[in-house]
């Protein structure tokens, strides 16, 4: 379930608005590996050890496998195991990962080709449309070229693109086999923002 769906559902039933942060605050706890009590979570997360106990339900019912153990030495922590839990990444952290999993792919990192190959698939299935070019897959463009700039140590090509009617910036060092089309443009004046 995607985490905007869930917030929908929680604001809709007049859930708090403090349990979502809540709920991300007890999973960063639960992450860390370790076995924590009841009593320090409720502390950590200024709550009732009622209300740890139903967060941790509501982990569950959103795919987390938290075991709990029970007396005075008991317990939560996240299970280990082969299922994992839902993994919230940003779009930039999307795209990294698809990225690293296409070099991985094709060869460069022993052992994993396959697997890299699997969990791409899996990943490009689920990014946004407008992130699946960026994803390591090779992408075809016809643009107007308009200068070079610098920026951190890396170069950009900055050009217009008459097939998107827009301007695009792109890293030089990531441009494969560029190549002239003899086709003529009248250079174009960049936004003011550029």
């Amino acid at each position: 379930m995607r985490t905007a769906n869930v917030l929908n559902v929680w604001h809709r039933e007049g859930v708090s608005r403090d349990l979502p942060a809540r709920i991300l605050r007890l999973l960063s706890l639960l992450q860390t590996g370790r076995e924590w009590g009841g009593g320090e979570l409720a502390e950590r997360l200024g709550v009732s050890g009622r209300t740890v106990r139903r967060d941790v339900e509501r982990l569950r019912e959103l795919g987390y496998r938290v075991d709990g153990t029970t007396g005075t030495a008991g317990g939560y922590r996240l299970a280990s195991g082969r299922d994992l839990p839902p993994l919230l990444l940003s779009d930039d952290e999307a795209v990294a990962v698809a990225a690293g999993l296409a070099t991985a792919a094709d060869g460069t990192v022993a052992d994993v080709a396959e697997a890299s190959v699997r969990a791409l698939a899996k990943l490009r299935q689920v990014l946004p449309s407008r992130l699946r070019g960026r994803a390591g897959a090779a992408t075809s463009r016809r643009v107007e070229p308009y200068g070079l700039v610098v920026s951190h140590g890396l170069w950009y090509l900055v050009a217009y693109d008459p097939d998107r009617s827009d301007w695009r910036t792109f890293r030089a060092d990531r441009l494969a086999d560029p190549r002239p089309t003899g086709r003529r443009f009248t250079p174009r004046r960049p936004a003011k923002a550029m």
